[in-house]
Protein backbone atom coordinates (compact mmCIF):
# COMPACT_ATOMS: atom_id res chain seq x y z
CA UNK A 1 0.00 0.00 0.00
CA UNK A 2 2.77 2.37 0.76
CA UNK A 3 4.98 1.44 -2.26
CA UNK A 4 1.35 2.06 -4.49
CA UNK A 5 -0.02 5.45 -2.60
CA UNK A 6 3.89 6.75 -3.40
CA UNK A 7 3.99 5.78 -7.05
CA UNK A 8 0.89 7.23 -7.59
CA UNK A 9 -0.30 10.20 -5.28
CA UNK A 10 2.27 13.41 -5.19
CA UNK A 11 0.18 14.62 -2.90
CA UNK A 12 -2.96 14.93 -0.63
CA UNK A 13 -5.62 17.84 0.81
CA UNK A 14 -8.47 18.77 2.57
CA UNK A 15 -10.79 21.13 2.30
CA UNK A 16 -11.60 23.14 5.47
CA UNK A 17 -14.79 24.91 6.73
CA UNK A 18 -13.86 27.78 4.48
CA UNK A 19 -13.13 25.93 1.27
CA UNK A 20 -9.45 26.38 0.97
CA UNK A 21 -7.41 22.83 0.38
CA UNK A 22 -5.05 22.46 3.39
CA UNK A 23 -2.31 20.45 2.39
CA UNK A 24 -1.80 16.81 4.99
CA UNK A 25 0.36 13.78 4.92
CA UNK A 26 -1.03 9.96 5.47
CA UNK A 27 1.08 7.71 7.89
CA UNK A 28 0.70 4.56 8.84
CA UNK A 29 0.15 3.30 12.69
CA UNK A 30 4.03 4.03 12.98
CA UNK A 31 3.67 7.46 11.84
CA UNK A 32 5.69 6.79 8.60
CA UNK A 33 4.47 8.72 5.66
CA UNK A 34 2.71 6.53 2.96
CA UNK A 35 3.36 9.34 0.66
CA UNK A 36 7.39 10.54 1.06
CA UNK A 37 8.26 6.98 3.50
CA UNK A 38 9.26 10.08 5.45
CA UNK A 39 10.33 8.29 8.85
CA UNK A 40 7.44 8.90 12.24
CA UNK A 41 6.61 12.31 13.76
CA UNK A 42 6.18 11.55 17.61
CA UNK A 43 2.19 10.76 18.45
CA UNK A 44 -0.54 13.06 18.92
CA UNK A 45 -2.78 13.35 21.50
CA UNK A 46 -6.04 12.28 20.43
CA UNK A 47 -7.82 12.07 23.30
CA UNK A 48 -8.39 13.36 27.03
CA UNK A 49 -8.21 11.68 30.69
CA UNK A 50 -10.56 12.70 33.40
CA UNK A 51 -9.65 13.82 37.10
CA UNK A 52 -10.26 10.66 39.28
CA UNK A 53 -11.49 10.59 43.19
CA UNK A 54 -11.09 7.60 44.20
CA UNK A 55 -11.57 5.89 47.94
CA UNK A 56 -8.68 3.85 49.75
CA UNK A 57 -9.87 0.21 49.74
CA UNK A 58 -12.10 0.72 46.97
CA UNK A 59 -11.92 -1.07 43.10
CA UNK A 60 -8.90 -0.91 40.61
CA UNK A 61 -8.96 1.35 37.81
CA UNK A 62 -7.48 0.29 34.42
CA UNK A 63 -7.58 2.68 31.47
CA UNK A 64 -6.40 1.73 27.62
CA UNK A 65 -3.93 4.35 26.63
CA UNK A 66 -4.41 3.19 22.94
CA UNK A 67 -7.04 5.30 22.14
CA UNK A 68 -5.63 8.19 23.36
CA UNK A 69 -3.00 8.72 20.99
CA UNK A 70 -2.04 7.93 17.38
CA UNK A 71 1.15 7.02 16.52
CA UNK A 72 2.37 5.50 19.79
CA UNK A 73 4.06 2.23 19.93
CA UNK A 74 4.31 2.78 24.09
CA UNK A 75 3.45 4.94 26.60
CA UNK A 76 4.99 6.62 29.92
CA UNK A 77 3.37 7.83 33.18
CA UNK A 78 4.85 10.41 35.72
CA UNK A 79 4.89 10.47 38.41
CA UNK A 80 3.72 7.32 39.84
CA UNK A 81 2.96 7.26 42.76
CA UNK A 82 2.26 4.02 45.13
CA UNK A 83 -0.73 1.90 43.51
CA UNK A 84 -0.24 2.94 39.74
CA UNK A 85 1.06 0.71 37.58
CA UNK A 86 1.47 0.65 33.72
CA UNK A 87 1.43 -2.77 32.14
CA UNK A 88 2.04 -2.10 28.14
CA UNK A 89 -1.25 0.09 27.57
CA UNK A 90 -2.86 -0.79 30.28
CA UNK A 91 -2.56 1.89 33.10
CA UNK A 92 -4.07 0.66 36.62
CA UNK A 93 -4.09 2.38 39.61
CA UNK A 94 -5.22 0.39 42.81
CA UNK A 95 -6.00 2.87 45.52
CA UNK A 96 -4.34 1.12 48.65
CA UNK A 97 -3.70 4.16 50.63
CA UNK A 98 -4.51 7.61 50.98
CA UNK A 99 -3.24 10.25 48.17
CA UNK A 100 -3.38 13.70 48.58
CA UNK A 101 -4.04 15.13 45.10
CA UNK A 102 -1.54 14.98 42.75
CA UNK A 103 -0.99 15.59 38.68
CA UNK A 104 -0.30 12.83 36.61
CA UNK A 105 1.36 13.00 33.03
CA UNK A 106 0.92 10.22 30.22
CA UNK A 107 2.78 10.12 27.45
CA UNK A 108 2.86 8.37 24.02
CA UNK A 109 6.12 7.34 22.70
CA UNK A 110 7.83 6.18 19.55
CA UNK A 111 10.90 5.89 17.54
CA UNK A 112 10.47 9.83 17.12
CA UNK A 113 9.85 10.63 20.55
CA UNK A 114 7.05 11.16 23.01
CA UNK A 115 3.69 13.32 22.56
CA UNK A 116 3.05 15.99 24.71
CA UNK A 117 1.32 14.43 28.06
CA UNK A 118 -2.21 14.20 28.85
CA UNK A 119 -2.67 15.20 32.57
CA UNK A 120 -5.42 14.44 35.03
CA UNK A 121 -5.25 14.83 38.89
CA UNK A 122 -5.32 11.76 40.98
CA UNK A 123 -6.85 11.68 44.67
CA UNK A 124 -7.60 8.57 46.92
CA UNK A 125 -9.06 9.70 50.27
CA UNK A 126 -10.08 7.59 53.20
CA UNK A 127 -13.03 6.11 53.46
CA UNK A 128 -15.66 8.39 55.44
CA UNK A 129 -16.49 6.74 58.62
CA UNK A 130 -19.74 4.72 59.45
CA UNK A 131 -21.97 7.28 61.63
CA UNK A 132 -24.10 5.70 63.88
CA UNK A 133 -26.96 7.57 65.60
CA UNK A 134 -26.83 7.83 69.67
CA UNK A 135 -29.47 5.39 71.37
CA UNK A 136 -29.26 6.63 74.98
CA UNK A 137 -28.34 9.65 77.18
CA UNK A 138 -26.74 9.12 80.14
CA UNK A 139 -27.61 12.06 83.10
CA UNK A 140 -24.94 11.21 85.86
CA UNK A 141 -25.07 12.42 89.44
CA UNK A 142 -28.17 14.16 88.89
CA UNK A 143 -30.34 16.20 90.73
CA UNK A 144 -33.70 15.78 91.25
CA UNK A 145 -34.34 18.16 94.20
CA UNK A 146 -33.57 21.36 95.12
CA UNK A 147 -34.92 23.80 98.00
CA UNK A 148 -36.31 27.30 96.44
CA UNK A 149 -33.43 29.43 97.93
CA UNK A 150 -30.70 27.55 96.64
CA UNK A 151 -28.01 29.46 94.96
CA UNK A 152 -27.83 29.20 90.77
CA UNK A 153 -26.28 28.68 88.66
CA UNK A 154 -26.46 25.16 89.81
CA UNK A 155 -24.78 21.66 87.97
CA UNK A 156 -27.93 19.21 88.02
CA UNK A 157 -25.60 16.69 85.61
CA UNK A 158 -23.15 15.62 83.49
CA UNK A 159 -24.37 14.85 80.09
CA UNK A 160 -22.81 11.41 77.77
CA UNK A 161 -24.66 9.69 75.01
CA UNK A 162 -23.25 7.06 72.77
CA UNK A 163 -23.06 7.45 68.85
CA UNK A 164 -20.83 8.87 66.82
CA UNK A 165 -18.97 12.19 67.71
CA UNK A 166 -19.91 15.12 67.16
CA UNK A 167 -23.11 15.18 68.99
CA UNK A 168 -25.60 18.03 69.26
CA UNK A 169 -27.05 18.69 72.22
CA UNK A 170 -30.56 20.27 72.65
CA UNK A 171 -33.12 20.77 75.66
CA UNK A 172 -36.68 20.10 74.47
CA UNK A 173 -38.28 20.64 77.71
CA UNK A 174 -37.03 22.71 80.76
CA UNK A 175 -36.27 26.20 79.15
CA UNK A 176 -35.61 28.73 80.07
CA UNK A 177 -34.88 27.32 83.78
CA UNK A 178 -32.53 24.93 82.32
CA UNK A 179 -29.99 25.26 80.36
CA UNK A 180 -27.05 23.21 78.68
CA UNK A 181 -23.00 24.46 78.71
CA UNK A 182 -21.11 22.44 76.27
CA UNK A 183 -18.17 24.49 76.82
CA UNK A 184 -17.18 21.68 79.57
CA UNK A 185 -16.12 18.64 79.14
CA UNK A 186 -18.69 16.71 79.14
CA UNK A 187 -21.50 18.83 78.40
CA UNK A 188 -23.07 19.73 82.14
CA UNK A 189 -26.92 20.38 82.36
CA UNK A 190 -27.45 23.45 84.65
CA UNK A 191 -29.94 25.49 86.33
CA UNK A 192 -29.80 28.94 85.21
CA UNK A 193 -33.59 30.14 86.66
CA UNK A 194 -35.18 28.44 89.46
CA UNK A 195 -38.59 27.82 88.78
CA UNK A 196 -41.59 27.79 90.77
CA UNK A 197 -42.29 25.26 93.62
CA UNK A 198 -43.09 21.92 92.35
CA UNK A 199 -42.50 19.43 89.82
CA UNK A 200 -40.48 20.73 86.42
CA UNK A 201 -40.12 18.07 83.83
CA UNK A 202 -36.85 18.36 82.07
CA UNK A 203 -35.93 16.32 79.01
CA UNK A 204 -32.24 16.12 76.68
CA UNK A 205 -31.59 15.50 73.34
CA UNK A 206 -28.60 14.22 72.00
CA UNK A 207 -28.24 13.90 68.15
CA UNK A 208 -25.92 13.67 64.87
CA UNK A 209 -26.85 12.82 61.24
CA UNK A 210 -27.53 9.46 61.90
CA UNK A 211 -30.37 9.70 64.80
CA UNK A 212 -31.27 10.91 68.16
CA UNK A 213 -31.34 9.93 71.51
CA UNK A 214 -33.38 11.30 74.39
CA UNK A 215 -33.30 11.82 78.48
CA UNK A 216 -35.89 13.21 80.58
CA UNK A 217 -37.02 13.75 84.16
CA UNK A 218 -38.63 15.67 86.82
CA UNK A 219 -37.08 18.15 88.95
CA UNK A 220 -38.96 18.69 92.14
CA UNK A 221 -38.47 22.30 93.94
CA UNK A 222 -39.56 22.51 97.09
CA UNK A 223 -39.73 25.83 99.22
CA UNK A 224 -37.29 27.16 101.01
CA UNK A 225 -37.01 25.90 104.97
CA UNK A 226 -36.41 28.57 107.45
CA UNK A 227 -35.52 28.95 110.58
CA UNK A 228 -38.89 30.65 111.78
CA UNK A 229 -38.21 34.55 113.06
CA UNK A 230 -38.91 35.49 116.22
CA UNK A 231 -42.67 36.65 115.20
CA UNK A 232 -43.17 33.03 113.72
CA UNK A 233 -43.53 30.00 115.91
CA UNK A 234 -44.17 26.64 115.10
CA UNK A 235 -44.81 23.37 116.64
CA UNK A 236 -46.91 20.53 118.18
CA UNK A 237 -48.96 20.81 120.84
CA UNK A 238 -47.76 19.41 124.34
CA UNK A 239 -44.50 19.69 122.68
CA UNK A 240 -44.32 15.12 122.48
CA UNK A 241 -40.63 14.02 121.50
CA UNK A 242 -43.04 10.61 120.87
CA UNK A 243 -46.52 10.02 119.79
CA UNK A 244 -48.13 6.83 120.01
CA UNK A 245 -49.70 5.15 116.76
CA UNK A 246 -53.52 6.22 116.07
CA UNK A 247 -53.08 8.53 118.46
CA UNK A 248 -53.37 12.60 116.90
CA UNK A 249 -50.93 15.43 116.85
CA UNK A 250 -51.99 19.20 116.45
CA UNK A 251 -49.76 21.57 115.11
CA UNK A 252 -49.71 25.31 116.19
CA UNK A 253 -48.71 28.35 114.69
CA UNK A 254 -47.94 31.78 117.06
CA UNK A 255 -47.12 35.01 115.34
CA UNK A 256 -48.62 34.65 111.94
CA UNK A 257 -49.38 37.70 110.59
CA UNK A 258 -53.25 38.25 109.49
CA UNK A 259 -54.58 37.26 106.50
CA UNK A 260 -51.20 34.83 105.92
CA UNK A 261 -51.96 31.95 103.43
CA UNK A 262 -51.41 28.97 105.81
CA UNK A 263 -50.66 25.23 103.75
CA UNK A 264 -50.48 22.54 106.66
CA UNK A 265 -48.29 19.70 105.83
CA UNK A 266 -47.20 16.44 107.81
CA UNK A 267 -43.53 14.98 107.08
CA UNK A 268 -40.86 12.92 107.91
CA UNK A 269 -38.36 15.49 107.10
CA UNK A 270 -37.75 14.63 103.74
CA UNK A 271 -41.28 14.52 101.90
CA UNK A 272 -44.71 15.13 102.96
CA UNK A 273 -47.10 12.64 104.49
CA UNK A 274 -49.79 11.89 101.64
CA UNK A 275 -52.75 13.19 102.77
CA UNK A 276 -51.57 14.93 106.06
CA UNK A 277 -52.77 18.40 104.75
CA UNK A 278 -54.61 19.54 108.04
CA UNK A 279 -54.17 21.19 110.94
CA UNK A 280 -54.28 17.75 112.85
CA UNK A 281 -52.86 14.24 112.38
CA UNK A 282 -53.23 10.59 113.08
CA UNK A 283 -50.18 8.74 112.49
CA UNK A 284 -50.69 5.10 111.92
CA UNK A 285 -47.61 2.53 111.93
CA UNK A 286 -48.19 0.30 108.81
CA UNK A 287 -50.25 3.01 106.88
CA UNK A 288 -49.02 5.64 104.51
CA UNK A 289 -45.22 4.68 104.97
CA UNK A 290 -45.31 4.88 108.82
CA UNK A 291 -43.36 2.49 110.59
CA UNK A 292 -41.59 2.41 114.65
CA UNK A 293 -39.87 5.24 115.41
CA UNK A 294 -40.60 7.07 112.16
CA UNK A 295 -39.77 10.79 112.44
CA UNK A 296 -42.72 13.30 112.16
CA UNK A 297 -42.46 16.72 112.00
CA UNK A 298 -45.30 19.73 111.24
CA UNK A 299 -44.21 21.74 108.07
CA UNK A 300 -46.71 24.76 107.43
CA UNK A 301 -45.57 26.86 104.48
CA UNK A 302 -46.89 30.57 105.67
CA UNK A 303 -46.70 32.62 103.10
CA UNK A 304 -44.82 30.91 100.57
CA UNK A 305 -42.34 30.18 103.33
CA UNK A 306 -41.53 26.22 105.03
CA UNK A 307 -41.50 26.43 108.90
CA UNK A 308 -40.85 23.39 110.64
CA UNK A 309 -41.52 22.39 114.55
CA UNK A 310 -39.66 19.83 116.67
CA UNK A 311 -39.53 15.72 115.31
CA UNK A 312 -41.95 13.33 116.79
CA UNK A 313 -41.08 9.99 117.03
CA UNK A 314 -44.02 7.14 116.16
CA UNK A 315 -43.80 4.41 118.94
CA UNK A 316 -45.91 1.50 119.68
CA UNK A 317 -48.87 2.10 122.00
CA UNK A 318 -47.83 -0.50 125.24
CA UNK A 319 -49.56 -3.85 126.13
CA UNK A 320 -52.94 -3.50 127.85
CA UNK A 321 -53.43 -6.70 130.27
CA UNK A 322 -56.87 -8.49 128.97
CA UNK A 323 -57.16 -11.45 131.76
CA UNK A 324 -55.55 -11.96 134.93
CA UNK A 325 -53.77 -14.83 136.52
CA UNK A 326 -54.72 -17.45 139.04
CA UNK A 327 -52.96 -17.66 142.29
CA UNK A 328 -51.53 -21.05 142.53
CA UNK A 329 -50.15 -23.45 145.18
CA UNK A 330 -47.73 -25.77 144.38
CA UNK A 331 -45.99 -28.19 146.53
CA UNK A 332 -42.69 -29.63 145.61
CA UNK A 333 -42.22 -32.33 143.67
CA UNK A 334 -45.91 -31.38 141.44
CA UNK A 335 -45.75 -31.29 137.80
CA UNK A 336 -44.86 -28.16 135.60
CA UNK A 337 -48.08 -25.71 135.45
CA UNK A 338 -48.11 -24.27 131.98
CA UNK A 339 -50.36 -21.16 130.75
CA UNK A 340 -50.72 -19.22 127.62
CA UNK A 341 -49.47 -15.80 128.58
CA UNK A 342 -50.99 -14.09 125.01
CA UNK A 343 -54.72 -14.78 126.40
CA UNK A 344 -54.12 -12.47 129.75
Amino acid sequence: MRKYLARNFVAAHITDAAGMAQPVDLRDHQGVSLLSGAGPVPPRIAGSLPDLLLTAGGNEVRIDLTPLFAGASSYSVTPMPAGVTLDDAILAIDPLDEIAPIQIGVRGVNAAGASNPVQFMLTVSMSAPEIVGPTAVTLSSIARTVQADTALPLILAALAADGTAPLTWALTAGAPHAEIDISAQPPRLMLAQMPAVGAQAITVRASNSAGQATASFDLTVEAAVIDPPSEIVVSIAGNPDTVTSGQSLTGTITGAPAGATIQHRWTDGTAPYVGATAATFIPVIGAGGISDLSPVYYEPIIDGAAYRSDRVDVIHAAPIASGSMPDLTMTQGDATATGDASTY
